[in-house]
C-alpha cells in the first residue's frame, strides 16, 4: 500500500491558519454586513442574486438594527407592483414576503460577520 503525504491547506483567515478565528485576534473589533439575497426576476440566470454591503458594523446588534431598516425599505425587481410585505425574524436576520398583484415573492436580509477575504 503506497501512502502519500500532503501538507493541508488552510485557506487564509480560516481557522486554524493562523491559530485565530478569521485571521485575527478573537479579541480584536468584530465586523458585522448585511447581505441581501433575492430571486432572479424570472429564467433568468444566475437564479439568486446576492447584494453585498461593504459597509461594517461593530456590534451584531447595529447591524441587525440597519437590516431590519432593509427588510422594510429593500426594493426587489419583482413584484413589480408590490401590495405589501410581511418581515418575519430569525436568528441571523429576516426573511420578508412581499405580496405581488397576482403573485408572492420573498428575499432574506441576514447579518453575517465578516471573517475576511482572499486576493
Amino acid at each position: 500500500m503506497v501512502s502519500d503525504s500532503y501538507e493541508v491547506y488552510a485557506a487564509p483567515g480560516a481557522a486554524g491558519a493562523h491559530g485565530t478565528i478569521g485571521g485575527a485576534d478573537a479579541s480584536g473589533p468584530e465586523r458585522w454586513r448585511i447581505v441581501i439575497e433575492y430571486a432572479n426576476r424570472g429564467d433568468a440566470k444566475p437564479p439568486t442574486k446576492l447584494v453585498e454591503t461593504d459597509h461594517d458594523h461593530a456590534t451584531r446588534e447595529e447591524a441587525m438594527r440597519t437590516a431590519l431598516q432593509q427588510a422594510w425599505e429593500f426594493d426587489p425587481p419583482d413584484p413589480v407592483m408590490p401590495q405589501g410585505r410581511r418581515v418575519y425574524q430569525d436568528g441571523d436576520g429576516f426573511l420578508v414576503v412581499v405580496d405581488g398583484a397576482m403573485s408572492r415573492f420573498h428575499f432574506a436580509v441576514r447579518v453575517l460577520r465578516f471573517l475576511g477575504e482572499s486576493s
